[in-house]
């Protein structure tokens, strides 16, 4: 009699759990990973129009109260992947706060550590999330 080669359903539902049980580690991690690697794109942003703040500032002896006046076409202004919206919260002659937002309908959204990121004319760097600063930035 010949032994007939393959596998068992129990082999196969094994296997499947397994696969299971991996899948359900690795994708939140994933998806974690995911959100801190795009937030660096607010980052960039936030010291962009910090960077040009200052320059309005040697030019005019105060600082620009909207996008438009740094050169940016709208307030606020997308990043480059269109994750955030960064824009100036506040503004003095002699002090600014610029924010990014996460945009609605990004995985930025559900990124309830940092949330909003927030950078001053001092160089504080602040968060609204239930994060710290330090880890956000």
């Amino acid at each position: 009699m010949k032994r007939q080669q393959g596998f068992t359903l129990i082999e196969l539902l094994i296997a499947i759990a397994i696969i299971g049980l991996l899948l359900a580690v690795a994708v939140p991690s994933w998806q974690s990973f995911m959100i801190k690697a795009k937030r660096s794109e607010a980052k960039v942003m936030l010291t962009e129009v910090a960077n040009e703040q200052m320059r309005y500032f040697t030019e005019n002896n105060r600082f620009a109260s909207t996008m438009f006046l740094l050169g940016y076409n709208a307030s606020p202004q997308k990043t480059e992947n269109g994750n955030y919206r960064v824009g100036i919260q506040q503004t003095t002659p002699s002090s600014f706060v610029l924010v990014a937002i996460p945009e609605s309908g990004t995985s930025q959204a559900k990124d309830t550590e940092c949330n909003r990121l927030t950078l001053t004319s001092s160089g504080v760097k602040g968060i609204t999330g239930t994060g710290t600063a330090a880890d956000c930035w």
